[in-house]
């Protein structure tokens, strides 16, 4: 896991190595977290509610296909982030 302090995102979390078994026990543990909190928050009568996204990151093979992030079966890398949910569903 690798933490990227120069992100202007407020929603990222670290980059994972996907080829690493602790690191996808990290991104679990994370996934974990947020249903938990989302559990929490919805008992409490909050309409705020979090998921997780994971984007991929690697070498693009030479295609221009994949221009923003890669397919998470192509991805060395995932950066992690926990974002709102659009309670309108926008």
């Amino acid at each position: 896991m690798k933490i990227d302090t120069n992100r202007t995102s407020d929603s990222y979390i670290a980059t994972y190595d996907l080829s690493c078994d602790a690191d996808k026990q990290s991104i679990d543990s994370v996934r974990k977290t947020v249903i938990t909190m989302n559990k929490w928050l919805r008992e409490a009568g909050s309409s705020a509610q979090y998921y997780v996204h994971l984007r991929g990151r690697g070498h693009r093979q030479q295609k221009r296909k994949f221009c923003q992030d890669l397919p998470l079966k192509y991805a060395q890398t995932a950066d992690l982030y926990v974002k709102q949910r659009n309670p309108l569903g926008m």
